[in-house]
């Protein structure tokens, strides 16, 4: 038996899936480098503060990211059947559940952000609780972008292109890093000169992937049309596979960062300095899982 014949995807099908992720997830290692860098120039308090809110940050990207991964299993499984309608109703309604989620986790964020913060960090000084305030205030407002970047670099995964999502973090990305040099460096901003960048970054690679994803919709034979989202249509069967998937998925993540968290507010009790210092080496050691978690979007 020729086992070739049997292979669905190439080795080199499958190559040219993941290298555009491992560049996508290279570049936001990168640009959070470069935040702690820039943010480093307030000093030690800004540098705990904005990284102690951006392990919660990361948590809620991950639920996003793993909502996105449920939406995509199920319209890559309508486009192998060739069912267009399908996969288009099940493209809409993960850009339906996303937006709203990201709505709900924003306006509870904004609620509770205070109680919140004091309640997971409350061992830190009050300058760097201050800080951390500041920064969580505008980051919030970045949820929407996000969620809807996720949920159209999925839908792109699904029908096998994931270099316009790479193509688009790299232009989000490079406005994230001079936003932040502008309004530090130029303006002398405290830390709402990274988070500023970052709500605006999002949100422009969000709107650049979903015009995007429509111009795709509209070519000949396209297998996902996720245009005529002002007509809500709400399939909960569809979206009942959607969170079959992505739900556990989330909860398995959710659970390890989780355990990152509680070990950042042990780190906190022992002084700004470790924080700081922790914040630097968690952003250098997360270069180690970049192949897998690159894999693991392909897959």
């Amino acid at each position: 038996m020729d086992t070739k014949a049997s292979h669905i995807f190439s080795s080199a099908d499958l190559w040219r899936l993941i290298w555009p992720l491992l560049v996508e997830q290279l570049l936001q290692i990168t640009v959070g480098m470069a935040d702690i860098v820039m943010v480093s120039s307030l000093g030690e308090d800004a540098v705990s503060g904005v990284s102690l809110v951006d392990q919660i940050n990361v948590l809620l990207a991950q639920l996003f990211a793993a909502l996105a991964a449920g939406g995509a299993v199920v319209c890559s499984q309508f486009i192998g059947a060739r069912n267009a309608g399908k996969a288009s109703v099940s493209a809409r309604q993960l850009l339906y559940v996303s937006v709203g989620l990201s709505l709900l986790l924003m306006v509870a964020g904004l609620v509770s952000r205070g109680p919140l913060l004091s309640a997971v960090f409350g061992a830190v000084t009050p300058q760097v609780m201050d800080q951390s305030q500041r920064y969580f205030l505008v980051t919030l407002f970045a949820l929407p972008g996000i969620a809807v970047y996720n949920a159209a670099a999925a839908l792109f995964r699904a029908q096998g292109d994931s270099g316009v999502s790479m193509r688009v973090a790299l232009v989000a990305n490079a406005v994230n890093v001079a936003g932040n040099a502008l309004l530090l460096f130029g303006l002398g901003w405290g830390v709402e000169g990274v988070a500023v960048p970052t709500v605006v970054s999002r949100t422009l690679g969000a709107v650049i992937l979903m015009r995007r994803l429509r111009q795709a919709s509209a070519r000949p034979g396209a297998m996902v049309d996720a245009r005529g989202l002002r007509s809500f249509s709400f399939d909960w069967p569809i979206v009942k596979k959607i969170l079959a998937v992505g739900v556990p998925s989330g909860v398995e993540n959710s659970m390890f960062q989780v355990g990152k968290i509680i070990v950042l507010s042990l780190i906190a009790g022992y002084g700004t300095v470790a924080v700081a210092a922790n914040a630097v080496t968690n952003t250098i050691a997360s270069f180690e899982i970049l192949p897998g978690a690159s894999v693991g979007l392909a897959m």
